[in-house]
């Protein structure tokens, strides 16, 4: 399971929309 929602980022990669979905419920915005 994937705690963190900047994974992709740490990962060096472009967040997906579930990933961004996940962010902008997180963070309540997109960061």
């Amino acid at each position: 399971v994937i705690e963190c929602p900047l994974y992709p980022y740490r990962m060096g990669r472009r967040p997906d929309k579930a990933t961004q979905n996940t962010m902008k419920e997180y963070y309540g915005e997109k960061p």
